[in-house]
């Protein structure tokens, strides 16, 4: 389920904060991503504790898989 959200929003503030508290018992840290296509073009952002994911994407530029990898970012990492 994708929907557009402005990133310089209330809503976009509230939606990445609830990433985090759902694992803050486990000290994972959260990352955005920009979802790019076999073009190189941007066809998404995601913010996840999830450090990797493939993506099929149809003929019309729209994600309609995600398959998240099992790896999550523990603490500090750069």
């Amino acid at each position: 389920m994708w929907t557009e959200i402005d990133p310089n929003t209330d809503d976009f503030k509230i939606i990445t904060d609830r990433v985090l508290l759902m694992h803050s018992d486990f000290l994972l840290q959260a990352w955005g991503f920009v979802i790019l296509d076999s073009d190189g073009n941007q066809a998404g952002v995601w913010y996840s504790t999830i450090r990797a994911a493939a993506v099929q994407i149809n003929e019309n530029r729209q994600i309609v898989k995600l398959f998240p990898m099992a790896h999550r970012a523990i603490g500090e990492q750069r």
